[in-house]
């Protein structure tokens, strides 16, 4: 028992030795590999279940990477990968080349300490034990005696000083990894502050159904099977763009963005007249909003989680894991509904850093205004506001709202036959009769566009200086 002992501990010192002296000249030595950070989470597709997924390395700029980029289909979870060309120790790929030298040193030299008492312990038990039996037999006495007492210390000690240099071992490896994952370009790039959109908030709450862009409003017409449209607010003029039937559009610097659902909700851009159509990512695309040439959009292949794509297309990259709906990009942060949270705000930056619980209570819909967030309460269905912080709630309108408008500094309501107005305190200002019942509404300066949904499927326009009711 002694000798297996006293070997176990001769192999260790020598780990201990060679371990880090290796990770020394593997990271000096700067040889490039392919290294993939992966790490665990909780997904429930029809049961709960527990897996690795890779995390999918994107960004804007391929200058942004320290080395090449591949993006593949995870085998299991069917979640996308990336593997990244960066310095690392092939030995343990969580420490790289951007990992603190200071503290590469000092985890060597404790390794280093390590393997040298665990040698020193194995010497020295080795010749104590064989000269107290050597010395015994000298004197014609038996060795009987009893190692009850010190094997189980010894083995405490051997555990001990094991667990100390384990827990190193973790925290400058495995511990380590976010930090590490942290400092690579594509993770440290700043927040963008959101100034130019594709869509106002409150067309993007219509499921984007109109967007506009100067005189030119895009919308689905459905007096024509949803097909993609173009109105000309001042002349009052329609022309089709293409027969997608689109969702979630957005005007931006001169193409229409919006998901197809013809082309299982990918996301596509395309001129007003119908050329240069492009699709920007085959993945299902919700609550599309365009903002600093950056498409934000809820992935229907992804659990709905929150992701951004370039206006240019390329490869995707994921900002939460959280069920994402009304996507609200605001100055410095992306809000949005979490479904994963009874539907409470969220926000997080643009680069997926940030993320934080907004408020505590439920919203249906909200957009944001003047430093407001305007909600419909989960609850009693009332139009509220509250600070962006989810404070200094107040109630607007003390009815319940299935949907709401703001526009020109008035809310507009839908009920059947009617379009109600009121103030940006909630005072009602104005009834407009309507001989429909619209599900959608958009209203940019006098023309408002409805388009009623179920028995009645129609698109109209109605101008509010003459408030006439006109068919597409």
């Amino acid at each position: 028992m002694n000798k297996f002992f006293v070997t176990i501990l001769l192999l260790i010192s020598s780990w201990c030795f060679i371990h880090p002296i290796t990770n020394v000249l593997l990271m000096t030595s700067g040889e490039k590999t392919f290294a993939m950070i992966s790490y665990s989470e909780r997904q429930s597709f029809t049961r709960s279940t527990v897996f690795t997924t890779h995390y999918r390395f994107t960004t804007d700029s391929k200058e942004e990477f320290t080395g090449s980029c591949s993006i593949a289909g995870h085998g299991i979870s069917d979640e996308p990968h990336g593997t990244l060309n960066i310095l690392y120790l092939k030995s343990n790929p969580n420490i790289n080349a951007r990992a603190n030298m200071t503290e590469l040193i000092f985890y060597a030299i404790t390794w280093l300490i390590a393997g040298f008492l665990f040698f020193v312990w194995a010497v020295k038990t080795y010749f104590r034990k064989r000269n107290s039996k050597k010395e015994l037999e000298d004197a014609g006495i038996d060795d009987t005696s009893d190692d009850s007492i010190q094997r189980p210390a010894s083995a405490a000690g051997f555990l001990f000083i094991l667990l100390i240099v384990s827990g190193i071992t973790y925290f400058f490896t495995y511990g380590n990894t976010k930090n590490i994952i942290e400092s690579l370009p594509m993770f440290n790039t700043p927040p963008v502050l959101f100034t130019d959109f594709g869509n106002t908030y409150s067309s993007a709450l219509q499921s984007g159904m109109f967007a506009c862009s100067g005189d030119q409003i895009a919308f689905s017409n459905y007096s024509d099977k949803q097909k993609l449209y173009i109105f000309n607010k001042r002349t009052k003029n329609i022309q089709k763009v293409n027969d997608d039937a689109p969702f979630y559009i957005n005007f931006y610097k001169g193409y229409i963005y919006y998901s197809s659902f013809h082309d299982n909700k990918d996301i596509y851009r395309v001129k007003p007249d119908g050329t240069d159509k492009k699709r920007v990512t085959d993945s299902i695309g919700n609550d599309i909003i365009v903002a600093n040439d950056i498409v934000l959009f809820s992935n229907g292949n992804s659990l709905d989680n929150l992701y951004k794509v370039s206006v240019n297309g390329g490869s995707e990259k994921r900002l939460t894991n959280d069920k994402t709906s009304n996507i609200i990009p605001y100055k410095d942060f992306i809000y949005y509904i979490n479904e994963n949270d009874s539907n409470t705000i969220y926000k997080i930056r643009s680069n997926g850093k940030g993320r934080t619980q907004v408020t505590k209570f439920g919203v249906t819909a909200f957009i944001i205004e003047n430093d407001k967030i305007l909600y419909i309460a989960k609850d009693s269905m009332a139009l509220m506001s509250s600070n962006l912080d989810g404070t200094a709630k107040a109630i607007l309108i003390n009815t319940k709202v299935s949907n709401f408008y703001l526009s020109g500094g008035q809310f507009y309501t839908l009920e059947p036959n009617m379009i109600k107005v009121y103030d940006i305190s909630g005072k009602a200002r104005d009834m407009i009769p309507i001989s429909a019942s619209p599900w959608f509404i958009g209203i940019f300066d006098n023309i408002v566009l409805m388009s009623e949904l179920m028995d009645n499927t129609k698109s109209y326009y109605l101008d509010l200086s003459e408030k006439k009711l006109n068919n597409f």
